[in-house]
């Protein structure tokens, strides 16, 4: 019996966790996995099957693929009429009956977690087995016959590591996603596990042993899919003390409550080799009414005061994250929470938008209220009873513009002088520059990174709430960002022309650090301008009596948001 296990990833840098979990499930059976990318070809995806000649093909299905994927059940029937197809994935768990009912090509359907279940499956089509698990629907002739649970692993260890050694090797640059629990004991009301609270956890000699696999082949960036890496605080901080030991240029990424972060958490995070680990803590909101209509106590202050610590540092790099169209937060009490939340001072902000997911509570309050999202994946809101589409069509905006000018770091100075002088909030910035980037078509273009800064020059130049006296200094700033940003040897001739840097020959034993004089009228203004400059980090080395003469870059280092190190003389 030929077994195919076929994905479709959101992305070409991404790992199907599933599928390779699937497959050593039934490892026995020596099933073939074929990964592609929603990008690609359709008839790619389809020839590739129709090639491999399965008896049974197998799908994940999830908000980014579930399309294809219903299209190709239709196709793959065509042409391969006495083919068996078996679905599971969050995109069918909660509708498994439906779903089999609105795709007549499909067999099987598993609910939640499948690598039991599916096994099962596999050995009754093999005939080893004649009893079907109870979270699998399927049909039997013109019937179809309903699960009667949703599939739950109790013991995570006897899953084994799963993926092959020869796979890592051969995608070590792709992202791999692990799992060193499953389930999350919090209810926040739009997560799809909240649905199953049970919290489960490999033990740590095995999440230690298997880590291990990761560094030994030299993979980049292992992202781990625990749903709060440190709700059980004890093993979060022996977990994150062993990757602090380990000898390894592996980067881990962590979703984390940042209020849960204790002294102990703090300290090894603040002790961690730089670029060894990335958290990602899931603020969402700062409106109480909000957390508490979505189920999610959470203390912002202290989630705060315990992200800033971490960040003053400087050895972790930081996400934090928002999401627009939760209840009771209107375009006003988003605006404050924007602020909140960039004002923590973390490298990347994600302001996402509310996914309607099957199975989730807040779904079924949103059908009630008048809410609307589309009708496709991923469901994403379209109004709310507290904010409109227009709204929500000014945050898309601000989205895009917080993504192309912070997330970018590209322009650091420029952005802490603006908050630091009080010129704008972030949330009024950022408003504004995606209005701009709507009205002038940018937003339907992409746009280079040098274009970026020509894009923000013009932008603040056409401001009228900020005198000339502070467009001078951003645009100065703006050409220290952009030399910090990118290599000064290759920047295109007309960005040199106007940076007017003039390079300082001298022996220096370092051949990456490099002195430029920036242009006679840039440190003029520099010089005059002192005392509204000297709380920048750009003049934390320098004395406030002393002029301003150069800007030294370090092209050998980089900061945790990976600009170039440098520093006024």
């Amino acid at each position: 019996m030929k077994i195919l296990l076929f994905g479709l990833n959101s992305s070409y840098t991404h790992t199907a966790l599933a599928l390779h979990s699937l497959h050593k499930s039934i490892e026995n059976y020596e099933p073939l996995i074929i990964e592609h990318t929603i990008n690609g070809h359709y008839h790619d995806f389809l020839s590739d099957i129709f090639l491999a000649a399965p008896d049974v093909l197998c799908f994940s299905c999830y908000i980014w693929n579930i399309e294809i994927i219903e299209t190709l059940l239709r196709d793959v029937k065509k042409v391969l009429p006495g083919v068996i197809i078996i679905c599971g994935g969050p995109e069918v768990s909660y509708d498994c009956v439906e779903f089999l009912d609105r795709n007549p090509a499909v067999n099987y359907c598993i609910a939640g977690e499948a690598e039991e279940a599916f096994k099962d499956v596999v050995d009754i089509l093999s005939g080893i087995s004649i009893l079907m698990p109870t979270n699998v629907a399927y049909r039997n002739q013109s019937d179809i016959i309903s699960n009667r649970s949703v599939g739950l692993i109790k013991d995570l260890d006897k899953l084994k590591f799963p993926y092959d050694r020869e796979f890592i090797e051969n995608n070590k640059n792709k992202i791999f996603y692990y799992e060193t629990s499953r389930g999350c004991p919090y209810s926040c009301s739009y997560c799809m596990s909240s649905v199953e609270k049970a919290y489960r956890k490999k033990s740590l000699d095995k999440v230690f042993s298997e880590i291990e696999i990761f560094n030994q082949l030299g993979v980049r960036l292992v992202k781990l899919t625990d749903r709060t890496f440190n709700a059980d605080k004890k093993r979060a901080l022996q977990i994150l003390e062993h990757i602090s030991d380990m000898k390894t240029e592996t980067l881990f990424h962590l979703e984390i409550a940042a209020d849960l972060l204790n002294e102990d958490l703090i300290d090894v995070l603040n002790r961690m080799p730089k670029g060894r680990i990335q958290i990602e803590a899931g603020i969402q909101t700062t409106n109480p009414e909000t957390t508490e209509a979505i189920c999610r106590n959470i203390s912002f202050e202290r989630s705060a005061e315990n992200l800033k610590n971490v960040i003053k540092k400087g050895n972790v790099h930081v996400h934090t994250d928002l999401i627009a169209g939760l209840p009771y937060e209107d375009l006003k009490s988003f605006e404050r929470s924007f602020n909140d939340v960039y004002n923590i001072g973390g490298h990347h902000l994600q302001l996402g938008f509310l996914k309607l997911l099957k199975g989730t509570k807040i779904k079924g309050e949103y059908d009630q209220n008048n809410s609307c999202y589309t009708e496709k994946p991923p469901y994403e809101i379209l109004k709310t009873p507290w904010m409109s589409y227009e709204d929500l069509l000014v945050l898309k905006n601000t989205e895009t513009a917080v993504e192309r000018f912070s997330n970018s770091s590209n322009f650091t100075f420029v952005l802490e002088y603006i908050f630091l002088q009080k010129l704008f909030t972030p949330f009024l910035l950022f408003s504004f520059l995606g209005s701009y980037l709507k009205d002038r078509g940018y937003l339907s273009r992409p746009l280079s990174a040098y274009e970026c800064f020509d894009v923000f020059a013009h932008f603040i130049q056409g401001l009228s709430e900020v005198d000339d006296e502070h467009k001078n200094v951003i645009l100065i700033l703006l050409k220290m960002d952009l030399a910090c940003s990118f290599p000064y040897r290759k920047l295109p001739s007309q960005f040199k022309d106007r940076l007017n840097y003039t390079l300082v020959k001298k022996e220096q034993e370092n051949e990456f650090l490099k002195t430029y004089t920036p242009d006679p009228l840039s440190l003029k203004i520099l010089n005059e301008q002192r005392l509204n400059l000297s709380s920048l980090s750009l003049f934390n080395e320098i004395p406030d009596d002393a002029p301003v003469r150069y800007l030294e870059i370090d092209y050998a280092r980089k900061s945790m948001t990976g600009r170039y190190s440098c520093r006024l003389l």
